[in-house]
């Protein structure tokens, strides 16, 4: 398994380390995985099961991520 290694500021290392019940490597695993098939349900508008499979485990749906058309707006701001 390959490994990366990211550089942040002091400010950022120390607000992450403010967290340290928070697994960060899995975090940017998870949102990698998210990226991945946000891009593939744009391009085809469906999931494969082993995507459906990591949505339901994470609680996430990529639909989520899409703006809201304005046409689907009322004057009030609300959907």
């Amino acid at each position: 398994m390959a490994s990366i290694v990211l550089t942040v500021s002091d400010e950022v290392k120390e607000e992450l380390d403010s967290f340290p019940w928070v697994n960060w490597s899995e975090v940017g695993r998870e949102e990698f995985i998210k990226k991945e098939i946000f891009e593939k349900f744009i391009h085809a508008g469906k999931l494969s099961d082993e995507d459906k499979k990591f949505c339901e485990k994470i609680n996430w749906e990529p639909i989520d991520e899409m703006e809201v058309r304005e046409e689907y707006i009322n004057n009030n701001g609300h959907i």
